[in-house]
C-alpha cells in the first residue's frame, strides 16, 4: 500500500486511502458518506473506538481477524450513599457465539452496587458469516453502558 492520503476524524478515527484501498482504524461517530471500506482495524474494544453503525456500513466482504485471543473481566463494587436505596438498575445481560461471549451482571447488596462485565474473544480468526453475531454482541455491551441506574432517598419515620 502506497499512502496518499491519512484522513482524521476526532478521537482515534482515521481512514488511510492510497486511490484503491481505504483503511478505517477505529471508527467511531463517522460522518455519512465516505468510501466503503477495504479494511477496517479496531485497536481494542472500547466503546470510543467503535460504533456499531460506523463498522457495520462496509459489506462484510472478508473474515474476521483479531492480533490475539483475550478476555477482559472488571468487577467491583461501589458503596451506596448513606440514606439511598436503588429504585431501579439495569438486568444482567448475555451474549454467547463462536467467536465472542459476553456477560455482564449489576446487583444491590449490602449497601453497595456490586457489578461484574467479562468480555471473551474466542478465536483469532472467524469467517465473515460470524460478523452478524460480532456485531450484536457488541451493541449489547455498548446499549448496557447507555442505561441507568436510578436511586431513591429514603424517608424518615416520622
Amino acid at each position: 500500500m502506497n499512502v496518499g492520503h491519512i484522513h482524521w476524524y476526532g478521537h482515534d478515527s482515521f481512514r488511510i486511502e492510497d486511490g484503491a484501498m481505504q483503511v478505517y482504524i477505529d471508527p467511531w461517530k463517522m460522518p455519512e458518506g465516505l468510501p466503503r471500506a477495504d479494511v477496517i482495524l479496531i485497536t481494542h474494544s472500547h466503546y470510543d473506538h467503535y460504533s456499531a453503525g460506523d463498522v457495520g456500513r462496509p459489506a462484510r466482504e472478508h473474515a474476521l481477524h483479531w492480533p490475539h485471543v483475550h478476555r477482559e473481566t472488571t468487577a467491583g463494587a461501589i458503596r451506596l450513599p448513606e440514606g439511598f436505596a436503588v429504585h431501579s438498575m439495569p438486568e444482567a445481560v448475555s451474549f454467547d457465539s463462536p467467536a465472542a461471549a459476553y456477560t455482564a451482571s449489576i446487583a444491590a447488596r449490602d449497601g453497595a452496587i456490586a457489578f461484574e462485565d467479562q468480555y471473551d474473544l474466542k478465536v483469532d480468526d472467524a469467517p465473515r458469516d460470524f460478523y452478524a453475531d460480532y456485531k450484536a454482541g457488541k451493541e449489547l455491551r455498548a446499549n448496557l453502558a447507555r442505561q441507568r441506574i436510578i436511586l431513591m432517598k429514603w424517608k424518615g419515620d416520622g
